[in-house]
């Protein structure tokens, strides 16, 4: 097996040293690392696609993060273990949840088809002009869409290019009908949709994905309980999923229709007064059988199940805590003015969601008028089977619980103090979007170092805050350079410990402190919070040294230099065994939002298997990658990577053929 070696140096800005010794199979890549979501088993990154621990269709749900610019993200968690990360994010948790088996106690089908007569299989029509027709109920078939052309396509989540069949079916009378794919000679992942009267958008009914309606595969999809107008049409599009075609068995049977229930939608919503109704208990409440009405909301995922709504009329100026107490899993709440919340522009006055089946909105300040509280899930579960919303009126909000009134922490370090998050009102809206309380912290150097210590008084913390910011405009923040959960930190047991290095000083930085429960309600915590003078860590361009020349990244930087697959088209920086580079890394706003410069370097192995070892040293905190780019941007393979503090030499080693690294 073959040796190269490559060494590379990044300096400048943040000056980085990155040495590549390619041995064996030699691709050389300083691969700039994608949005780090910090998403553990536990559910890592609120905004991370859950459904991607489901499914190895990895595509499906993650197609909003492909690619996407390396942006500091807003959520992260960690696990009920000892946990670390680095962290561009504003948000560290541990929870109880464990991730559930995806198929796991599901409801049986309303229908499971007996087995069809294979002397009397029609197969769907090719489009709507040529629909087959379904002449009475019961109706079963079975075809495939393999071979036929793909005529409609509606996002119910998403898209897809799969070809599609065509059923049609005129009731004489108004009735409810269940369609289903759920049936045992399904053998691809399939997606329903109605038309009415003509094949236009948009739809009158979909499905994609089932869930708990189809225990058989929960990726079959199944649409019960539609209602039917005599003398209409409704054609029935059998298609699928990625561009994906096979076998299917349908099922159409009349059901019993549902009688509306108040909660149902925003037309029929359950009704609350406040602040007359205080405290307010919905217990034992549900959302099966309300069907999923509304799945654009600025819940996101979580607004894939199905629903509820409650209409909240404020007589009165009113600030208030609203939870939902379940036994489920992957539970979302939101509240807003519009209806369904966040339906014109995905942003809600206030959303709690996460794996756990208890939430909690706390500090919502309401003005008279009309407000809606919708409760959902991220399938699966579909549904949640029984539940308890509550309304109480909130706790006074903490002294410091606006940036203006921030509490100082000065020295001689390190400081200890305790604080509390009850009754906190929701801070930087659109950018935090969390209870939390306000201290500036006193920074003597020029250049510090700050490490914050936090554990729950009186129960244990679950979810901290990890983020300082330099101002109180709320545009822009510095994630924690590092952060870590201790189960033995606390005498409630698990403490949260998070350090930021190199802030610029002297002068004040401000942190809003988050610290929650398990149920994300605000506690009281203590803290400990140290300051430093940075090591000195210079790392120097060595003889030899092959400069970057990348233009500086100020703000509103576009990256068409060596952004790699971060960059539209993708673009990368050569290098080459034995090469010494020095480069310059940093961070930058753009439209708002904190980005970092990340560089990605390129070597194409023609030679066979090597054994590749890149070294890299930075001023800064540094991760670096070996990547798998043969397949190009959308097929990468992270062979290996590695992290270090300011001046640590990281070396990772990957053995590689023949391709693009």
């Amino acid at each position: 097996m073959k040796k190269l070696s490559l060494v590379i140096i990044v300096v400048g800005l943040v000056v980085a040293l990155a040495s590549l010794s390619f041995s064996a199979i030699s691709k050389d890549v300083l691969s700039s690392k994608k949005p780090v979501t910090q998403k553990d088993l536990k559910e890592a990154a609120l905004i991370a696609e859950k459904m991607e621990q489901y499914k190895a269709e990895q595509a499906k749900m993650a197609a909003e993060e492909a690619r996407a610019l390396d942006r500091d993200i807003l959520t992260a968690k960690g696990s009920r273990a000892v946990t670390t990360g680095m962290a561009p994010s504003v948000i560290a948790r541990f929870g109880d949840v464990e991730v559930e088996e995806y198929v796991k106690e599901k409801k049986p089908s309303v229908n499971i088809a007996p087995p069809p007569d294979p002397n009397v299989i029609l197969q769907g029509g090719d489009d709507c002009a040529t629909a087959t027709p379904i002449p009475s109920l019961p109706y079963y078939d079975t075809g495939t869409t393999c071979g036929f052309t793909d005529d409609y396509d509606e996002e119910c989540p998403s898209s897809s290019t799969s070809p599609d069949v065509v059923y049609s079916y005129t009731p004489e009378v108004d009735t409810c009908i269940e369609i289903s794919l759920c049936n045992e000679n399904t053998d691809y992942d399939t997606k329903l949709f109605v038309y009415e009267n003509e094949c236009v958008s948009p739809y009158y009914a979909c499905n994609d994905d089932a869930f708990d309606l189809c225990p058989l595969d929960n990726y079959w999809s199944v649409i019960a309980d539609l209602p039917v107008t005599g003398g209409n049409t409704y054609y029935i599009v059998v298609d699928g999923w990625g561009g994906g075609c096979g076998n299917y068995d349908l099922s159409v049977i009349g059901v019993e229709c549902y009688v509306p229930q108040p909660g149902d939608n925003c037309d029929l919503p359950l009704t609350v007064s406040l602040p007359g109704d205080l405290p307010y208990l919905d217990a034992g409440q549900t959302t099966c059988g309300r069907v999923n009405d509304y799945d654009e909301t600025c819940l996101g995922s979580y607004d894939g199940g199905e629903d509820i709504i409650y209409e909240v009329t404020v007589t009165s100026d009113v600030t208030v805590d609203v939870s939902v107490t379940s036994d489920a899993s992957w539970v979302g709440l939101a509240i807003d003015e519009e209806c369904p919340p966040g339906f014109s522009d995905e942003i809600c006055i206030a959303t709690s969601s996460s794996s756990s089946g208890n939430q909690t909105i706390t500090g919502i300040a309401l003005t008279t008028g009309t407000y809606y509280i919708m409760v959902d899930t991220w399938p699966s579960p579909n549904c949640i089977e029984s539940f308890d919303l509550s309304i109480t009126e909130s706790s006074p909000a903490p002294a410091n619980d606006d940036c203006e009134d921030a509490e100082a922490i000065t020295g001689p370090y390190p400081a200890t103090g305790t604080g509390t998050t009850i009754g906190a009102t929701v801070d930087c809206p659109g950018v935090l979007d969390w209870n939390g309380v306000w201290y500036t912290i006193d920074l003597p150097y020029e250049c510090n170092d700050i490490t914050i210590e936090m554990c729950g008084e009186s129960v244990e913390l679950n979810t901290v805050g990890i983020v300082l910011m330099d101002d109180c405009l709320c545009d822009d923040y510095i994630s924690a350079s590092s952060y870590a959960f201790d189960p033995d930190q606390c005498p409630t047991g698990y403490g949260a410990t998070m350090e930021w290095w190199g802030i610029s000083g002297p002068g004040i930085i401000y942190w809003p402190a988050y610290i929650a429960d398990i149920n994300d309600a605000g506690i009281d915590f203590s803290y400990i919070v140290d300051v430093t003078e940075c090591g000195v860590c210079d790392v120097t361009c060595p003889d030899g040294g092959i400069p970057e020349n990348e233009p500086p990244c100020g703000d509103e930087y576009v990256d068409n230099y060596n952004g790699g697959c971060n960059s539209t088209p993708p673009v990368f920086q050569p290098i080459n065994p034995g090469d010494i580079m020095c480069a310059e890394s940093g961070t930058y706003l753009f439209e708002g939002s904190n980005y970092r410069d990340t560089d990605w370097f390129e070597w194409v192995n023609t030679d066979g298997t090597m054994e590749l070892t890149w070294r890299a040293v930075a001023e800064f905190p540094l991760a670096t990658f070996i990547i798998d780019g043969t397949n190009g941007c959308d097929n990468l393979v992270i062979l290996t990577s590695g992290t270090g503090n300011p001046c640590d030499t990281v070396e990772i080693s990957a053995i590689v053929g023949p391709g693009t690294y």
